[in-house]
């Protein structure tokens, strides 16, 4: 049995991207130029950007990956809701040297490419965003210091 194609919107090798948490309403926005110069804005849920740092985490630093996620607190599940990003895949392509992501809304899904130094600093990003404070939690701990 085929599972029928789902529709994709790709925009191509962007030549720019940001990421932004409105604070007021705790929403995720992802925002890109794409190739055609088209401008384009998706709300994604804490959990998709999670899901996405954790694959862009694995495509980019294969070999620091595990130890680097499992060092990371995970974002809770959440509803689905229309018009909002809620997963997201990070592959890279060897052929064109480019990392596409994929997110899904529902049953469409949106696509990107990125070339390396726009998929570290995305990576930065979701980081920063994600884990403010560090990978253990959304709070910043001091550890004693031993001055022996």
């Amino acid at each position: 049995m085929n599972k029928p194609k789902l529709p994709v919107i790709n925009y191509g090798l962007i030549s720019d991207i940001s990421i932004i948490r409105d604070n007021d309403s705790q929403n995720i926005f992802l925002k890109g130029t794409g190739a055609q110069s088209n401008q384009w804005v998706h709300q994604s849920t804490q959990r998709a950007v999670h899901q996405l740092w954790f694959s862009l985490t694995h495509v980019l630093f294969p070999e620091k990956a595990n130890h680097v996620t499992s060092m990371a607190a995970t974002a809770v599940l959440s509803a689905s809701e229309p018009g909002i990003t809620t997963f997201f895949e990070a592959k890279y392509d060897p052929q064109k040297h480019t990392y596409e992501i994929i997110g899904w809304i529902g049953e469409r899904l949106w696509a990107f490419e990125l070339n390396d130094e726009k998929a570290r600093k995305l990576w930065t990003a979701l980081d920063l965003l994600i884990y403010p404070a560090g990978w253990e939690g959304k709070t910043t701990t001091h550890r004693p210091t031993d001055s022996h």
